[in-house]
């Protein structure tokens, strides 16, 4: 079973395979041509415009790395197959930097306003454990085994302080 998202996708790649010259669906192999036939969505209309270019048109992630992937198995020369992964290690590297960057451990705590925050954040927790349970504005109602292991530790109160 495929996602709502990929069969969405799917039914992307097929309408622009049905816009495109017949040598690319030709290479395709037809397995898979079957497969992408059976999972399309059923309900889900693409909006593909033939007179853009693909990389112009609106389309979701998944269809693009669908024809990614039918791009590099199916349609490319070696040379072209090279060049494309090459793009995309290029592209990996970039994202990797951006998150290292961003969650770099040794910049978290640099910042005097993320310092501010936490300060501010960690006063508001302990003003909120200080709260007692009289002091709540919505009363707390557990669930039954909450509300039985209450009960037994109030029998057991009462009976061991009226001594």
């Amino acid at each position: 079973m495929v996602s709502q998202e990929y069969e969405n996708g799917i039914s992307e790649v097929l309408a622009i395979l049905e816009c495109s010259e017949p040598e690319y669906e030709a290479k395709i192999p037809k397995k898979l041509m079957k497969f992408l036939k059976e999972n399309q969505s059923k309900t889900y209309k693409p909006e593909i415009d033939s007179s853009k270019k693909i990389k112009e048109m609106n389309l979701l992630p998944e269809t693009k790395g669908l024809l990614s992937i039918l791009y590099l198995k199916y349609w490319s020369t070696p040379k072209e197959e090279e060049e494309f992964r090459n793009i995309l290690k290029d592209n990996q590297k970039k994202y990797d930097e951006e998150l290292r960057q961003k969650y770099n451990p040794d910049n978290i705590f640099n910042d005097v306003k993320e310092e501010e925050n936490l300060t501010q954040q960690n006063q508001t927790f302990e003003n909120n454990k200080r709260v007692e349970k009289d002091e709540s504005l919505v009363e707390y109602k557990g669930g039954f085994m909450s509300n039985l292991i209450q009960k037994i530790k109030e029998f057991f109160y009462k009976i061991f302080n009226k001594k």
